[in-house]
């Protein structure tokens, strides 16, 4: 009887580690996966902010030439795929063909970011770039005519503006992107 007592002994603390092993097992395997979620939160957030920046750029351009009173409220502004040119604390910000490797967004050596400029040489894992398309009235449920019969032809013709920026990034060896699109309108 005193044999039959100590295997089973030997057998309840064999279960006992095996449980204590896989609970310990699960824990770390929820760490690791909450830092992997929590790092691909912090870039897609990132990617987010330059996209927005995207956008607001274009706006910045279409604001300017309104308040300048400029009579294409788009110029600066040319259809197609694009790279924004610019770097904080310079007043020029324009837009230029894109190109394979302008594309990619580099952080300054005073903690700022910019695209285009050789100035800031640290490169993040970003790239940026812009689509914007000109729209007639008419030409999407989101852009009417309704209104627009007094004004010239050609100012209806580029009434409205799509700006489309598509961040991408790699994330550990998986390609990642965040797209963001707005209409922007000459309202004038």
């Amino acid at each position: 009887m005193l044999s039959h007592a100590r295997g089973q002994g030997l057998l309840e603390t064999v279960v006992a580690i095996g449980i204590i092993t896989t609970g310990l097992f699960s824990v770390i395997t929820l760490v690791i996966s909450n830092l992997t979620t929590q790092r691909e939160a912090a870039f897609r957030y990132q990617a987010m902010n330059f996209a927005r920046e995207g956008v607001e750029l274009a706006r910045n351009i279409r604001d300017s030439n309104w308040l300048t009173g400029q009579d294409d409220v788009w110029a600066g502004l040319p259809a197609g795929q694009l790279i924004p040119q610019f770097a904080i604390g310079e007043a020029e910000i324009r837009f230029e063909p894109a190109q394979t490797g302008s594309r990619i967004i580099y952080q300054c050596e005073d903690g700022s970011y910019a695209q285009g400029r050789a100035s800031c040489t640290a490169p993040t894992p970003f790239s940026r770039t812009v689509t914007l398309d000109i729209l007639p009235c008419g030409e999407e449920e989101t852009v009417p005519c309704e209104g627009l019969e007094g004004l010239p032809s050609e100012r209806r013709a580029r009434i409205a503006m799509r700006v489309t920026v598509e961040v991408a990034w790699i994330d550990q060896e998986r390609p990642r992107s965040v797209e963001l699109s707005q209409l922007l309108y000459d309202w004038r």
